[in-house]
């Protein structure tokens, strides 16, 4: 729970633009597991949606490919791995939109990284309002849905801490 706790604390001190990072660790071992933001280059390259459109960081994620390579040799270096994916959808819901299936899969037909869920965490005015993890079927070949209750996590809430 701690873990997607700090994923809305992100979340929301980043309003009004799009977070986005990675939950590493040894997979199956939830006791390694831990929170890694990682930088969202959007506004300095903004990507291009499946509509041909260029983004900003206020309606797309870009990972710094920088900092994503030095992740990736620490993480070859330590034995773990990435287990999820995150990252947040200013002022909409969160869903596993077109450019999020065309990153995941990137334009193939087989997810990037096997065995990684996404998780996408919906902000509204600075709050979150709501999230979802998505994991790859292979046999119905489609990132499927499942819902994650945030209620009582959102650093704004009255409720448990």
């Amino acid at each position: 729970m701690d873990l997607l706790r700090e994923i809305v604390r992100q979340a929301e001190a980043g309003y009004p633009e799009e977070v986005c990072g990675a939950v590493i660790g040894r997979r199956g071992e939830p006791g390694t597991y831990e929170v890694r933001p990682l930088p969202n280059i959007a506004n300095r390259q903004g990507p291009r949606g499946p509509d041909g459109r260029v983004r900003d960081a206020r309606t797309a994620y870009l990972v710094d490919p920088i900092a994503e390579c030095r992740l990736l040799k620490e993480l070859e270096d330590s034995g773990r791995e990435i287990v999820v994916f995150y990252h947040s959808h200013p002022d909409a819901d969160a869903y596993f939109s077109p450019m999020d299936r065309e990153l995941a899969l990137l334009g193939g037909r087989e997810p990037w990284w096997p065995g990684v869920s996404y998780l996408v965490v919906s902000v509204r005015r600075g709050q979150a309002k709501g999230a979802a993890f998505f994991t790859w079927d292979p046999d119905r070949r489609e990132f499927m849905e499942h819902p994650v209750w945030i209620a009582s996590l959102t650093t704004r809430s009255k409720g448990c801490r």
